[in-house]
């Protein structure tokens, strides 16, 4: 977290948080000026976290994932202007170790 508040990044992704529901995500120190995207995994390891700068300019809508890629570490978020223009969809994803082909798959075909 030092790292964004010395650099005040726009976007700033992480994997492997450890992050679960019991930890939310007002605990997380001097991030108000950003919104919170997370994907927490109740096991050991995994999660993934996406925090978007909040900017007057910029519109942040969070996607929900369809319930069949529900097991899948993904965050996904679509940024546009204020003017409407086409979003940019920025997806975070995280493929643990032993991911199966079909896993492999899923995670691919969701994300085009």
């Amino acid at each position: 977290m030092l790292y964004m508040s010395v650099h005040s990044p726009d976007i700033f992704a992480f994997t492997e948080t450890h992050l679960n529901a019991d930890i939310p995500s007002s605990v997380l120190p001097e991030l108000v000026n950003y919104h919170i995207f997370r994907k927490d995994i109740n096991r050991l390891g995994g999660g993934t976290c996406l925090f978007v700068k909040k900017l007057p300019n910029i519109r942040v809508r969070h996607i929900e994932i369809p319930s069949e890629y529900g097991t899948l570490e993904l965050v996904a978020v679509d940024l546009t202007n204020r003017l409407n223009s086409t979003p940019l969809r920025i997806i975070l994803a995280y493929r643990p170790p032993g991911y199966s082909c079909e896993d492999n798959y899923s995670l691919m075909h969701w994300s085009i």
